[in-house]
Parts: C-alpha cells; sequence; structure tokens
C-alpha cells in the first residue's frame, strides 16, 4: 500500500477526532477529581463537627457528674440556702450558653 495524501488527510482528521475524545475524557477526570476533593473536604468537615459533638457530650456529662456530686456533698455537710444559691449560680453560668447553642443548631420542627 502506498502512502498517499488522502492517508495523510484522513490521520489528521482521526487525530483530531481522537484529541477532541481525549480532552472530553480529561474534562470529565478533572470533575471527578474535583468532585472527590470536595467531597473529601466536607468529610474531614463532618468528622470534625462529630468530634466536637463528642467532645461537648463529654464536657456535658462531667458537668452533670460534678453538679450531682457537688448537690451531694452540700446536702452531706447541711449546706445553708446560699451555698445551694451559688451552686445554682454556677449551674446557670453554664447551662445558658449551652442551651444558647442547642438552639442555635436545632432546626425548626416542619
Amino acid at each position: 500500500m502506498m502512502w498517499t495524501d488522502q492517508n495523510t488527510r484522513d490521520l489528521k482528521r482521526w487525530l483530531e477526532k481522537f484529541d477532541r475524545k481525549l480532552n472530553t475524557i480529561m474534562d470529565a477526570l478533572t470533575a471527578i477529581i474535583k468532585q472527590e476533593t470536595e467531597t473529601m473536604a466536607t468529610l474531614a468537615d463532618l468528622q470534625a463537627q462529630v468530634a466536637a459533638v463528642g467532645d461537648a457530650e463529654d464536657a456535658a456529662v462531667a458537668l452533670i457528674t460534678g453538679l450531682a456530686k457537688q448537690i451531694q456533698d452540700l446536702i452531706n455537710s447541711g449546706a445553708s440556702p446560699e451555698q445551694f444559691q451559688a451552686l445554682v449560680d454556677q449551674l446557670k453560668q453554664h447551662t445558658d450558653p449551652l442551651a444558647a447553642a442547642v438552639t442555635a443548631n436545632t432546626p425548626a420542627a416542619p
């Protein structure tokens, strides 16, 4: 078979078509990689939020446990009303910000 100008033109058209298809594939891969990167960033954010919730739960458990112990200690020591009021004030200092955070992050009922 002899190579002709027509063969060269056909090969050039085929290579141009191949190049367009390859560019389409590359664009699709780029979009997939971008989406994967965004998904991983979202996953990392979600993992951080879960860790923060866990930390908040641990803090709430420690607060409640400590509060129960303080109340029992006050009862056992025959505490005065002023001592109980001081504990109430301390509890309010911790619960108001917690209640505000829970309210702010709780979706409204449908």
